[in-house]
């Protein structure tokens, strides 16, 4: 998925905000990212399941 398509996903999810607070919102989270690779730390990105379970995606 491409920056763009994510943004357009959001803005659909969540009407209550403008296309531009999302776009914003999914540039901060990628800066905040790419700022925590560069630094040499790692991300974990999870997932709740429907039953209520968190499990982590492995990378």
């Amino acid at each position: 998925m491409i920056r763009s398509e994510l943004i357009y996903r959001l803005a659909a999810l969540f009407p209550q905000f403008t296309p531009k607070d999302t776009e914003l919102a999914v540039k901060t989270i990628l800066e905040a990212l790419s700022n925590t690779l560069a630094k040499g730390d790692r991300i974990e990105i999870g997932v709740c399941s429907r039953n209520g379970t968190y499990r982590t995606l492995g990378c």
